[in-house]
């Protein structure tokens, strides 16, 4: 693409002007009602723009001609009036949102009580009350936008081929030397373009709600603080908030085995494969009992189709697909007849009706071309939607106490007992940035609702600094000036806590439900089923335990040897994947604690009155604890983004390793001693 002519170019070169207005108007104001009470108000008013390709590049289908022939999810055979949806140039794709109030309210309250039980609770006057609401709106950047308009919608480049079977080089013209007259899709950067035209090229189609929200946040706290005895500060407060409208690209081209009746002729092609010695799941094979198949026969073909009989034999007999039926993935197999031979599965099946069929020259088909999925245009890619429909909640007590700089000593311990909700996040939170979070299932939106990537239910922290009571002004002093200087100027800290390991949820890697074929991870798996363990025991026995197998790189697993089987999958007697058609469990469990602990000592040298001579060491890790996650799909992560899933059916399911690396979710670094000498004046 060339920036300038707006037109295709080779080795061109685009450079794509984005722009985004935003504002606000604000009031704040602090009102000391009396002298106990001082309340807090203001109101935001957010003015945000939306985020636009100023320069005519950005393609893209509407949302209408996203969804393809269809009107709605999983409604196959009823289809819209316009069976040929168009990607169009969409420098807007979403419109603008200027109503977007944001008011705060807070208050903080010293009561006084001169008699009675409250003035014994309180001491008097000891105590504050405090408490407040807040609506704030966020941006979620660009990123998403740029995902859904920019970086994958066919029309934004050209691709020059030469078609299967009429290369030059099979006949007496390839020689060298001899022009190649190249094929190109699209022809010309003209819009509207059909999407059937890129049917074969595996794009993905995807656009934004034109009705897209700002997300924002709902918080509230309220609180309460008592001053004890010798300086000490009791500080008990609950805290939560609630995200809404927040941003998921989400795959609408779920494939679906329920409505269109694909689910029970799965059954029954199970049935079929065990009268055949599973050797063959055809249904007219011969052998007594068998039962017709009229899907997997229209979609293997036969004289005429687009698959034709010479390799109907060889699909009703292929090793992937009598696995998947004897696994019960049915989501799977009927993801590989909507998307697997170039699409000629489907093709058989739906014929001329589709477009890209009755270029084959195929006459009419037995099944509506929204059979499995919403938009066949996107077969074999996804038809991802940028929307609004993320959420997340936190629920937070907080207990801390506060001792006062007093006698050379400070000193603060708090203890956090939380949970935090979304929907937004399946187990793999490294594609965060662009919002892309797939639905376990479109059937059910409300499964994804779980644990959040930093849910952590338990954390308690201790900071401390002590200055030791050496030299002159403190209890233990010397006569001797040089002595003073060496005892003198000491003070040491620590930072100490402990928190709850970081989530992970236990996987199948099977697809007896349904099956998407968007690229980031977790898209479609089906769960587990526990058997004769529940989560809580299962949670009670997760810890560092040697592999109970011999030889291997991975010397911890996070469950004893007794819930693993001999070759490090889990043992089958516990852990089993749903059936054909079913939603198992959706485990979720926490890795081992993670502990830390720094600490550090200052030197301070008095040089003058005003200046001084300060040495620090400071010890990271002091005890070189390492940060523990799960290993199972270790190659799809690094240091930086762990594992959160576990594959029952991987040899490495309970593998752990122990990073004391830079990451996410708690990773420490190794032990790490550091000097520093400062000259202060």
């Amino acid at each position: 693409m060339n920036t300038t002519t707006h037109q295709y170019a080779i080795e061109g070169e685009a450079t794509n002007k984005e722009g985004q207005t935003v504002g606000g108007l604000y009031f704040q104001d602090a009102w000391r009602a009396t002298s106990h009470l001082t309340l807090n108000y203001g109101l935001r008013w957010e003015l945000t723009g939306a985020v636009h390709n100023s320069n005519g590049l950005w393609t893209g289908p509407t949302l209408t001609d996203l969804y393809g022939p269809s009107t709605g999810l999983f409604q196959p055979g009823t289809l819209s009036s316009d069976l040929n949806p168009q990607i169009y140039l969409r420098t807007h794709p979403y419109g603008n949102d200027f109503n977007e109030p944001a008011p705060n309210f807070g208050f903080a309250w010293n009561p006084t009580f001169d008699h009675g039980v409250l003035q014994s609770i309180t001491g008097g006057d000891k105590v504050v009350i405090r408490g407040g609401f807040s609506l704030s709106r966020y941006d979620e950047g660009w990123v998403p936008v740029e995902s859904t308009t920019l970086f994958g919608n066919p029309g934004a480049t050209q691709a020059e081929f030469l078609p299967a079977g009429t290369s030059p080089l099979a006949t007496n013209a390839g020689v060298l030397g001899t022009p190649l007259t190249l094929q190109t899709s699209p022809a010309s950067f003209t819009f509207p373009q059909p999407e059937s035209e890129f049917f074969e090229s595996g794009l993905p189609l995807s656009t934004v709600n034109p009705n897209i929200r700002p997300p924002y946040v709902e918080a509230w706290n309220f609180g309460i603080q008592r001053k004890l005895p010798g300086d000490t500060i009791l500080d008990v407060a609950y805290v939560g908030n609630h995200a809404v409208h927040m941003w998921m690209m989400y795959d609408l081209n779920e494939t679906n085995i329920f409505e269109n009746g694909f689910l029970k002729q799965f059954q029954t092609a199970q049935t079929n494969l065990k009268l055949n010695g599973n050797t063959t799941f055809a249904d007219n094979t011969g052998v007594p009992g068998l039962i017709p198949t009229p899907i997997f026969d229209a979609a293997f073909g036969g004289a005429g189709a687009a698959v034709g009989a010479s390799n109907q034999l060889s699909s009703f007999t292929n090793p992937t697909y009598i696995t998947y039926l004897q696994q019960g993935q049915a989501g799977a197999l009927a993801n590989q007849l909507a998307t697997a031979a170039g699409g000629a599965f489907l093709c058989n099946m739906v014929g001329n009706s589709f477009a890209p069929c009755a270029a084959m020259g195929l006459g009419a088909g037995h099944y509506p071309q929204n059979f499995f999925q919403l938009n066949p245009n996107a077969a074999g890619s996804y038809a991802a939607l940028l929307s609004d429909p993320g959420s997340s909640s936190y629920n937070g007590l907080q207990v801390q106490v506060k001792h006062q700089t007093h006698h050379g000593l400070m000193f603060n311990a708090n203890y956090t007992w939380s949970h935090a909700f979304t929907n937004r996040y399946l187990g793999d939170y490294y594609t965060a940035d662009s919002a892309q979070v797939n639905f376990v299932t479109l059937h059910n939106p409300g499964l994804n609702r779980g644990p959040g990537p930093y849910d952590l239910r338990n954390v308690f922290k201790t900071f401390l600094t002590y200055e030791l009571p050496f030299g002159p002004g403190h209890a233990w002093t010397t006569s001797s000036h040089a002595l003073n200087k060496v005892i003198g100027g000491w003070t040491v800290g620590s930072v100490v806590g402990a928190q709850t390991g970081r989530n992970f949820k236990l996987q199948s890697g099977y697809n007896t439900f349904n099956y998407s074929n968007a690229p980031w991870p977790d898209a479609s798996d089906s769960g587990v089923v526990l058997t004769g363990i529940s989560r809580s025991q299962l949670q009670k026995d997760v810890g560092k335990y040697a592999n109970p197998i011999p030889g291997t790189s991975e010397p911890l697993v996070f469950l004893p040897p007794s819930l693993l089987s001999s070759s490090g999958t889990a043992n089958p007697t516990y852990f089993t994947e749903p059936g054909s058609g079913q939603l198992g469990q959706f485990v979720w469990l926490t890795g081992p604690t993670l502990f830390t602990a720094d600490m550090s000592v200052i030197k301070s040298i008095p040089i003058t009155e005003r200046v001084k001579l300060n040495f620090y060491a400071e010890f990271l890790n002091v005890f070189n604890h390492p940060a523990w996650f799960v290993l199972d799909n270790y190659s799809f992560q690094s240091v930086n983004n762990p594992a959160d899933y576990a594959n029952i059916n991987s040899t490495t399911f309970s593998g752990l390793y122990e990073s004391t690396g830079s990451g996410v979710g708690g990773s420490l670094t190794p032990r790490n001693i550091q000097f520093r000498l400062q000259l202060a004046f």
